[in-house]
């Protein structure tokens, strides 16, 4: 573009910014809001209670209409389960008077045995034991350890 075409546009331009501070300078100003004043303040905390009354609303809804239970006196429960892979394992459940060996894997469950008799499903075999270690002492281990670097 030439000068001669841009001389007319930038006069315009400044014409029209001119206007608006005029237009601004005669109109009442309006106050910036005042985010912490008692008011807001009092708004901001009941939608908060709001949003979480209806996140527990919801969440209820869910499990009472999808049949979740809590499996306190269910007929159906996990005894045992040991891994046996990555992402396989054997899962002894015990439905009513039955106890059921499931063998369980990514898009596949089968029944592996059904048991005539109970069986007490132990721990591990007394020469695996792993020694338990609790967090109390898992904490402290970490916190030697850094006094010890410092």
């Amino acid at each position: 573009m030439t000068v001669r075409r841009l001389l007319p546009l930038s006069t315009a331009l400044f014409s029209l910014a001119a206007l608006a501070e005029e237009q601004a300078a005669t109109m009442p100003s309006a106050t910036a809001p005042e985010f912490f004043s008692g008011a807001y303040l009092i708004q901001v905390f009941f939608s908060l209670l709001l949003v979480i009354g209806l996140m527990f609303a919801v969440l209820w809804v869910l499990r009472r209409f999808n049949g979740v239970s809590r499996g306190v006196g269910s007929q159906l429960q996990v005894l045992a389960s040991v891994g046996l892979g990555q992402r396989e394992k054997a899962v002894l459940l015990a439905a009513g008077d039955r106890q059921i060996l499931i063998g369980v894997a990514p898009g596949e469950v089968r029944t592996l045995h059904v048991f005539d008799e109970h069986i007490q499903p132990t721990a591990s075999e007394p020469g695996t034991d792993k020694p338990e270690v609790t967090f109390g002492e898992v904490w402290k281990q970490a916190m030697g350890k850094r006094g010890d670097q410092s």
